[in-house]
């Protein structure tokens, strides 16, 4: 469903670094949603849908790290 939703909002396309500054914030946004479903998946111990988007996460070069007050992402 996520990789559906990625694909027809067309992200993920070009390298973060070649995105423009509007494009960036966006999917800036759109990681942090992520995150948060993912925290939300973890919390009702859902451990295959939070793995699952922390994969896919990976092998859109997005590094999660989790820590005692949250997630924190970054790009790799």
């Amino acid at each position: 469903m996520l990789r559906e939703l990625a694909s027809i909002l067309g992200l993920f396309r070009q390298p973060p670094q070649d995105a423009s500054g509007g494009d960036r914030t966006l999917v800036a946004q759109l990681v942090g949603l992520l995150v948060e479903v993912r925290a939300a998946a973890r919390s009702n111990k859902d451990f295959t849908t939070a793995d699952r988007i922390r994969d896919r996460l990976s092998q859109l070069g997005i590094v999660l790290e989790d820590r005692p007050n949250g997630t924190d992402w970054s790009w790799d």
